[in-house]
């Protein structure tokens, strides 16, 4: 499984064990989001996420690219917010959070893609049409 690959990599900045998160998630959120997103023959990111208990927010909870390089690095996150967006009009929510960024810099990044962060919750939103 390529996603252990990743957890065993030397060059990963967080560590966190995906098939332990993805295990906790498959039991305990049904309507969960989950992505791949792979070139060729070789996992480029993943990611997790969920629907607030509400139904109106989709909450992105974790996103790693893979620690090494590959052609997709900087198409990362637009693709999976393409896919967190459809995924939240299906199921009729009007706003994406991407949960705790992991640092400043990441928290910037997100909101030079028309994010906006709150502090109190930790997490950057944005409406969706």
């Amino acid at each position: 499984m390529q996603a252990k690959s990743c957890n065993d990599s030397p060059l990963r900045k967080l560590d966190w064990d995906w098939s332990r998160e993805y295990d906790l998630y498959s039991f305990t959120n049904p309507k969960r989001f989950e992505l791949s997103i792979w070139h060729r023959n070789q996992l480029c990111a993943l990611s997790l996420g969920r629907p607030t208990w509400s139904g109106a927010r989709l909450r992105l909870d974790s996103l790693e690219a893979a620690p090494h390089n590959h052609p997709l690095r900087a198409m990362i996150l637009p693709l999976t917010l393409l896919a967190l967006e459809e995924y939240a009009e299906q199921i009729g929510a009007h706003e994406i959070r991407i949960m705790k960024p992991v640092n400043e810099k990441v928290r910037d990044y997100y909101s030079s893609k028309g994010f906006t962060y709150n502090s109190r919750g930790d997490y950057c939103w944005r409406r969706i049409a």
